[in-house]
């Protein structure tokens, strides 16, 4: 016969089913946007090699030096525009080639700040040549219409009838001269300067929607241009998007040159 549990005694104890066990997590990988894994304290990713943004990244002091950047090159862009248009610096070809010197330069310079992020742009591995054929397209048939449109303008609006040709008259070879400071320079160095490091400045104090219409509407204004604002912003904007979907400025840089080159053939031809 069974004897009664005595209740004074202690009851042992039981013990646990093993689920019950504290098991120590381990912490999840940190993934950048490209999908590569990095560090916490990484300030570039290691796969992509773009800049990770972090609350280092966006602390005071990057956010000033970013804005002395952006202020930085549109004063002197801004600059540049009196001393041609009110300082009569510009005479004949060789002035107009030093100012496209002084130029580069500047905009070398300002584009070595931020030399880390703006390496990656120049890469060719999201090029491919079926895009670039279709884009260049585009871009000529495009210029035809834009061009067709500002003469028609130019005409009507204010009687005038503007060429670019003549001034490259006085050079040894003005289709050379045209082609090297109309398609070439801009193509090269507006792609850099607004589509890379003012792009870029404005992308590290705001996000990409902002980097894009900021970056486009300084383009447009620098030009200082009105009449031409209404294709000029487009323009950048689809330069702007396409630097943005591709990470680089390749296509930018050949929709631009093909754009130029067509208004130098059209000019020089005098096809309308």
């Amino acid at each position: 016969m069974e004897e009664p549990e005595n209740p004074l005694l202690p009851i042992p104890p039981q013990p646990q089913a093993e689920d019950s066990i504290p098991v120590p997590q381990q912490p999840e990988p940190i993934l950048h946007s490209c999908g590569g894994i990095i560090n916490d304290d990484d300030a570039f990713c290691p796969h992509c090699g773009k800049k990770i943004k972090s609350e280092t990244y966006h602390s005071n002091i990057f956010l000033t030096r970013n804005m002395f950047i952006l202020l930085g090159y549109y004063a002197f862009c801004f600059i540049l525009w009196l001393s041609l248009e009110f300082g009569d610096i510009v005479q004949e070809p060789a002035d107009f080639y030093g100012v496209l010197v002084v130029d580069a330069l500047v905009t070398l310079l300002f584009a070595a700040a931020g030399i880390l992020s703006m390496l990656p742009l120049y890469s060719l591995k999201n090029v491919k040549l079926t895009r670039l054929l279709l884009y260049s397209l585009l871009a000529v048939a495009g210029s035809f219409g834009i061009n067709y449109i500002t003469k028609l303008m130019n005409v009507n609006l204010f009687d005038q009838d503007i060429r670019f040709t003549p001034f490259f008259e006085q050079t040894s070879n003005p289709v050379l001269y045209m082609i090297l400071s109309i398609a070439v320079f801009p193509a090269v160095f507006e792609e850099m300067a607004f589509r890379g490091f003012l792009y870029n400045s404005v992308q590290k104090l705001a996000d990409d929607k902002s980097a894009i219409w900021v970056s486009s509407l300084l383009f447009a204004i620098i030009h200082f241009a009105f009449l031409s604002l209404f294709w000029l912003i487009p323009f950048a904007i689809i330069a702007a998007n396409l630097r943005k979907k591709y990470n680089t400025l390749w296509y930018g840089m050949v929709i631009h040159f093909v754009f130029n080159l067509t208004a130098c053939m059209i000019d020089y031809f005098d096809i309308f």
